[in-house]
């Protein structure tokens, strides 16, 4: 199916208010962060310039049982029906991330995190914010981060050094096992003694409230935990995830992907899992620690497989009541079809050895036909909920270069979960009507497949919906970027597919 199928009835489109706004960089769930029983989504749009140029934008839109349009504009946000956050200050790229982070301060209502990866702090450069917003019941048409005191609003992270680029913010789950959810935070060039190492920090939720501003270099233990990256350009942090309960002693764990590292070959990449604990944490923890008890790590199979470059956790998509995690790579052959590659471990009560090779541990291998670029970065893979109603989470993994539509109209391939996979490898141009269906972006140049979540169940029939961006589609203007919402139905699936056949 193509997304310019969507009419309102399978789903809806946004699209970008400006030229080169981006809209659909990256894209969220939002759980319910007006408290209304119903999941809200959420859209960045990078380079919009309402607070300076490229200062970006953050798009939060309410789920309602009422319908939506096939086009919602977004000028029409009012506060009733969802609200737009911008930007405080040139170039800051506000919305770089963003992310669903749970209920961090205790109060029943979740929590969005927002990344301003290039803001700057009073004396350094390119540290990046973080920015967390509290979820309530009321909102205006336009929150100012301004308003992010410690009480109202929200709060702000800041970058600990100057270059650190914060890179990516996700949920943690419940890391330190004090029922409280936390979040994680990637700064990808920090340089904990060598340069572009790469860190990521845990930060603790509690209900005793937080400062207005806290610096990534007061963590100390009690409100969080750092980790170091191992060595020198392998930017530890560039993608981060929570995972789940992947170990299994019911606290959460997290990934933290350094695309770079190159201890099995030259930049084939690694991704550490580190296990969640309730204990007193240090303050900071090399990433070369993690011994098989306290977590262990993962690295790509080939040179240039970049892997970690998405990641995603918390599903069970074998159904056997164990969280799974999965983790994107690409293998990029001159002589012969390159793919990205998505890797899906199964949760295991055995103890993990502290260092494996990927293709070792992973139960399925998921394989999406791309086109070698010199840009491999702008891709996305993740779990994305319940979609065609069977009760078992399903996955998708997209593929912006894509040109069937039109040279990198982009696609993404819809893969559902099952209790027994036919085979322990996938091809995603291959599936049958039973294992899932395609996704083909709407025009020329979209990069369809570059930004992919679950929104959450936005139209409250009872099954979750596919959030998609396509962050340079023309619709109203060039580069203007649009964000596609395709709701999860048992029926309209397997209809949408065989029409396509």
């Amino acid at each position: 199916m193509s997304v310019n199928e969507l009419d309102g009835e399978i789903g809806f489109m946004t699209h970008g208010e400006n030229r080169t706004d981006w809209l659909g960089f990256a894209v969220s769930d939002a759980g319910d962060v007006n408290d209304d029983n119903i999941d809200d989504f959420a859209v960045s749009a990078l380079n919009h310039d309402g607070g300076g140029e490229d200062a970006g934008a953050v798009y939060v839109i309410f789920g309602t049982e009422q319908g939506f349009n096939t086009n919602l504009d977004l000028s029409t946000l009012d506060g009733s029906n969802g609200f737009m956050i911008m930007g405080e200050a040139t170039e800051d790229q506000f919305g770089h991330s963003i992310s669903n982070v749970g209920d961090i301060n205790g109060d029943g209502v979740n929590e969005l995190a927002m990344m301003a990866n290039e803001a700057e702090t009073p004396g350094l450069v390119d540290n990046g914010i973080t920015y967390v917003m509290f979820g309530r019941q009321s909102y205006p048409a336009v929150v100012s981060l301004s308003t992010f005191d410690g009480s109202h609003g929200g709060f702000t992270i800041h970058g600990k050094f100057a270059g650190d680029r914060a890179s990516d913010v996700s949920s943690a789950g419940n890391f330190n096992a004090d029922n409280f959810n936390d979040l994680i935070i990637g700064t990808q060039a920090h340089d904990p003694g060598v340069t572009n190492a790469g860190a990521a920090y845990v930060i603790f939720g509690t209900d005793q409230g937080f400062p207005a501003i806290l610096d990534l270099g007061d963590i100390n233990g009690t409100n969080g935990v750092a980790f170091w990256g191992e060595n020198g350009g392998d930017i530890a942090g560039y993608k981060v995830s929570g995972a789940g309960d992947i170990g299994g002693d019911g606290s959460g764990d997290v990934m933290i992907a350094a695309i770079k590292e190159s201890s099995h070959a030259t930049q084939s990449g690694a991704v550490y899992m580190v296990f969640g604990k309730r204990q007193q944490w240090p303050a900071a923890i090399s990433l070369d620690m993690l011994d098989g008890n306290n977590g262990y790590k993962l690295t790509g199979e080939e040179e240039f497989n970049l892997l970690g470059l998405a990641l995603s956790g918390s599903s069970d998509i074998n159904n056997d009541g164990k969280d799974d995690v999965l983790i994107a790579a690409r293998f990029n052959n001159p002589d012969s079809t390159s793919y990205y590659q998505a890797y899906i471990i199964f949760g295991k009560d055995n103890t993990m050895a502290p260092s494996q090779s990927i293709d070792v541990v992973a139960d399925l291998l998921i394989k999406t036909p791309s086109i070698p670029s010199s840009s491999p970065y702008n891709f996305d893979a993740g779990f994305v909920g319940n979609l065609n109603g069977d009760n078992i989470p399903d996955l998708a993994i997209g593929d912006p270069y894509n040109s069937e539509v039109g040279n990198y109209s982009g696609a993404v391939y819809v893969v559902y979960g099952s209790q027994t996979f036919v085979s322990t490898e996938l091809l995603t141009d291959q599936l049958s009507d039973t294992e899932g269906f395609k996704i083909l972006g709407g025009n020329w140049n979209d990069r369809l497949g570059s930004a992919i979540s679950t929104a959450g169940d936005v139209n409250h029939d009872g099954i979750d919906d596919l959030l998609l961006g396509a962050h340079m589609t023309d619709n109203t203007d060039t580069d203007a970027g649009s964000a596609y919402i395709l709701f999860g139905n048992d029926v309209i699936f397997a209809d949408a597919f065989e029409a396509s056949q």
